[in-house]
């Protein structure tokens, strides 16, 4: 599944905040259903944390520092991210 992160992210989007930053926004739209935050490059949905690639990494950083960004799409296949937790305790990748 692709998610965009659109300008309209963008422009919404507040620096440094995990619940509201473009990317949060734009997987917000996708599943509005889910609890969905950005925090040390990993998006956590329902309390479960993926790992980000190092493009998505630097496209936060760059947000947060306020630099000039464009709109990009993240490929959101959960069984190719690294898996961090799980509100299970299950194990980990």
């Amino acid at each position: 599944m692709k998610i965009q992160i659109t300008q309209q992210h963008i422009d919404k989007g507040i620096p440094g905040c995990k619940e509201n930053c473009a990317i949060a926004l734009a997987y917000k739209e996708q599943f509005p259903e889910k609890k969905i935050s950005i925090h040390n490059g990993r998006i956590i949905i329902d309390g479960v944390e993926f790992g980000f690639g190092g493009i998505i990494q630097q496209f936060i950083r760059d947000f947060d520092e306020g630099k000039s960004i464009s709109p990009f799409h993240v490929d959101h296949e959960p069984d190719h991210y690294d898996y961090y937790s799980t509100p299970q305790g299950l194990p980990t990748r």
